[in-house]
């Protein structure tokens, strides 16, 4: 008997939990938390080992999609495979973007941020971006590329602006692929409409999941209203 309970033993110790009680120990997801909790915290480039927590508490959000999760996880790591990353790994020819009359390096940072179609994306959804965070104002750099300013906002606001942030990553990264793989150039308008569905069909979840009126709460009457959302678009999807 004492051969079968060695693998459980080897695994206790390793992670630290022989002290643990049936309460954690019997529980999935506290077994899970205490475990992730001990490991350390991976670094990311440029910021401080607290900051770097926000970070991945961030791209681990639990209401991103999968796809998010996995651009946000690409972001934080500075691996996005842009133009600079490839070409330091020599998969690409050069580091320049992609963009005609651009001429700048594309990096993470000038793709998703700097480059002059990321920022006409960034002018567009500022009306929405206002309902999250004040009038005249939007997400800046770090919260696009890290998810930080959490402290700032409210929980539900934070968390309707992070996941309006994600949808206009997600278009800007889609019309930079179909310009490099198909030489097919979104307008700034196309990649708005792109990024507008993205946020409708997060705001269609929350309606399907809890309700409508608790939808149009979480994500602010205003946002709600301005993105055209109301009980007939609920039911598609």
């Amino acid at each position: 008997m004492a051969g079968t309970y060695r693998p459980l033993q080897v695994f206790l110790k390793k992670h630290g939990l022989e002290g643990e009680g049936a309460g954690t120990l019997t529980s999935h997801k506290c077994l899970l938390s205490t475990v992730q909790g001990r490991e350390p915290t991976c670094p990311v480039r440029g910021l401080a080992l607290g900051q770097a927590e926000e970070v991945w508490k961030a791209v681990a959000h639990p209401d991103l999609l999968n796809r998010h999760r996995d651009l946000a996880w690409l972001v934080a790591h500075g691996v996005l495979p842009v133009r600079a990353v490839m070409h330091a790994r020599r998969l690409a020819q050069t580091a320049k973007c992609p963009r005609a009359g651009c001429g700048g390096e594309e990096t993470v940072f000038h793709a998703l941020w700097d480059c002059r179609v990321a920022q006409e994306l960034w002018r567009a959804a500022q009306p929405l971006m206002g309902q999250f965070w004040g009038p005249g104002r939007g997400p800046d750099c770090g919260t696009t590329l890290y998810g930080r300013g959490r402290a700032s906002r409210g929980a539900s606001r934070w968390r309707a602006a992070w996941l309006a942030t994600y949808c206009c990553v997600e278009a800007l990264w889609t019309a930079r692929s179909l310009l490099v793989l198909d030489r097919k150039e979104l307008s700034p308008q196309a990649i708005w409409r792109l990024a507008s569905s993205h946020v409708k069909r997060y705001m269609e979840r929350d309606g399907r999941r809890c309700g409508e009126e608790a939808a149009r709460a979480r994500w602010g009457c205003a946002a709600w209203t301005l993105m055209g959302m109301g009980k007939e678009a609920l039911i598609v999807g």
